[in-house]
């Protein structure tokens, strides 16, 4: 199932309090309410009685939401964004919510966590953000760390980064990797291209090594695949490469390395290629100093960057601009490292991880049935549009977004967004994946707090009242209704 929640009121809390409710609910176990009104918190207790979650107690001491998916003993993955301490457009401390998942979300879902534990099992919050975040800055930033103190007393819980030791800013790692070979289920086995395969920041031969027939490599935290039940808290956006980021894209943060993640292919349409649209000798020379400036990084002492890679990327982009300006007008005449609609990579690696998510076992076996429960709550208060998701602007939405099945939700998402999901080739593939999703999309009905939209077919919905999203560069004018 998948439910909309909207009030055009909804914004985010102040940190005060370390985001409390502002109501002493009779389910709360905790001492401290907010002198502020926490609106966040209202809504995400709203929707779990609206959908019925232990409806028969609510309004008791006894209320347990999320009893129906959490089991005393169990070990709980909660999976924000978290994916960069600053927003590359404006370097403002504001501008990061319509970067990562608020610390509001994050605080309301472990109190009902913490309810459905009854005290027992384990509860981590981690997410594998891109390799240049500082995590801990970012925790100090948005104010995550007032939660932390908040409940620093709690022996069960624990916040964590989950990259891998090679990761530039990790340096402290008490957490291992496990390597999950999807073989012939991977999007990845049938793709002809798979010694072309790139992703920046790391060693190109490295990604090829780990997709190679039926060598379908991921190296996943490990906390991931031990974890009972996963509840996915992405803050959905556009995206540069997938054009949009929601439920499914969140799951590239359980990497403990992505190296093993390839990213787009080598080369142009007419070689096979999407990393651009068109090749010309500017681009082939520009890629080529990419590739050679990661594998300097790569091997860098500590991850420091030396003179000789300054150099490289100083050079590269001196002629990445100079091919910008001979490109004119025309937007897929300046596309690159596939920032574009044809990226016909990185949403096979989307739909990969999100199989391993649900069908590794706990020792990274790739089973038939699934072998955990995953919620998501998808936070839209406050979205991001144009060049996500490292620089995305500011689009306040006033929505919360809950579901048992991601690929549902993404299709929620992307009607919301206002742009065609047939030329969004990862919710467009995930919806025929039996594997992924269970009903076609001819099928799927929105639930909603607003009454317009609550049981009707989503192919139906028009959501005129929510303005069209912004696509990146790349896609702009190729996926809008």
């Amino acid at each position: 199932m998948n439910y909309l929640y909207y009030d055009k009121t909804l914004l985010y809390p102040g940190y005060q309090d370390a985001y409390s409710p502002s109501v002493m609910y009779p389910e709360y176990q905790g001492k401290v309410v907010s002198s502020d009104f926490n609106g966040v918190y209202e809504a995400i207790r709203n929707i779990f009685v609206n959908i019925g979650l232990d409806i028969e107690n609510f309004g008791t001491k006894e209320w347990n939401p999320l009893g129906e998916y959490i089991a005393p003993g169990d070990t709980v993955l909660i999976k924000p964004n978290w994916v960069l301490h600053k927003n590359n457009l404006i370097n403002k401390e504001n501008s990061l919510d319509c970067l990562v998942t608020h610390p509001s979300i994050i605080r309301c879902v472990l109190d009902y966590v913490f309810i459905a534990l009854k005290g027992t099992g384990k509860i981590y919050v981690g997410d594998s953000p891109v390799k240049d975040c500082d995590l801990l800055l970012l925790w100090k930033r948005h104010h995550y760390d007032v939660i932390q103190e908040f409940y620093s007393f709690m022996d069960n819980l624990k916040w964590v980064d989950l990259r891998g030791p090679e990761e530039e800013r990790q340096e402290k790692c008490e957490l291992n990797g496990v390597k999950i070979n999807l073989g012939k289920d991977s999007y990845f086995y049938t793709y002809s291209n798979q010694k072309r395969l790139r992703i920046p920041n790391y060693d190109y031969r490295k990604v090829v090594e780990h997709h190679s027939a039926e060598i379908q490599e991921y190296y996943v935290n490990e906390l991931v695949i031990k974890a009972d039940v996963i509840i996915n808290l992405p803050k959905p956006k556009t995206h540069r490469k997938s054009g949009y980021t929601g439920a499914m894209k969140n799951f590239v943060g359980i990497n403990y390395s992505k190296e093993y993640l390839p990213h787009h292919t080598l080369g142009d349409v007419e070689n096979g290629g999407d990393e651009y649209f068109q090749q010309t000798i500017l681009k082939k020379h520009a890629a080529w100093l990419r590739t050679q400036r990661d594998i300097i990084r790569v091997k860098s002492e500590k991850h420091t960057l030396n003179e000789w890679y300054r150099l490289l990327y100083k050079y590269e982009n001196f002629i990445r601009r100079i091919d910008n300006r001979l490109a004119g007008k025309e937007i897929l005449d300046k596309v690159t490292e596939g920032t574009w609609y044809g990226n016909d990579t990185l949403w096979r690696t989307v739909l990969d991880l999100n199989k391993i998510v649900h069908y590794s076992s706990k020792v990274g076996n790739v089973k038939k049935n699934k072998q955990r429960v995953v919620i998501h709550l998808c936070d839209m208060i406050v979205s991001g549009d144009r060049e996500g998701p490292l620089a995305p602007s500011e689009k306040e939405e006033n929505i919360l977004l809950f579901g048992t099945n991601g690929v549902e939700l993404d299709a929620l998402i992307v009607r919301l967004m206002h742009f065609k999901i047939s030329m969004l080739r990862s919710i467009d593939t995930a919806l025929k994946d039996r594997l992924l999703e269970s009903k076609p999309y001819e099928e799927i009905i929105v639930n909603s707090n607003v009454g317009k939209y609550d049981g009707v077919l989503l192919k139906n919905v028009l959501f005129e009242e929510f303005k069209p999203f912004r696509a990146a560069n790349g896609w702009s004018g190729f996926i809008e209704e």
